[in-house]
């Protein structure tokens, strides 16, 4: 019933948490997972486009509450994801410099 595949957030979720904590991030790893975190826009939008429509309109059982909280939790995860991108590419830019500054 519910075709959401969150396979791809778990893994970039899991990359977060190795990165955590093992503190092991470098320019590359950080660069990669903000290209992750935009496939998963995508698939998120794509998502959202497909079901949103048919999920908001309902056919009047039970399940159309639950089906409006999970297009509402889905936007919402969506909106997280903006300020990551932002926050992984900045660390990028930040591992350069500090390897720079190392090279010197």
């Amino acid at each position: 019933m519910f075709i959401r595949s969150d396979f791809v957030n778990l893994t970039f979720a899991l990359c977060i948490f190795y990165i955590f904590v093992t503190h092991a991030g470098n320019e590359m790893f950080f660069r990669l997972l903000t290209l992750g975190i935009m496939i998963s826009i995508g698939l998120d939008v794509l998502w959202l486009m497909v079901f949103t429509v048919d999920w908001e309109r309902g056919v009047q059982n039970p399940e159309d509450g639950l089906r409006r909280l999970i297009i509402l939790l889905s936007c919402f995860n969506l909106l997280i994801k903006l300020p990551l991108i932002v926050m992984f590419w900045r660390n990028a830019i930040e591992e350069r410099k500090l390897a720079k500054e190392d090279d010197d």
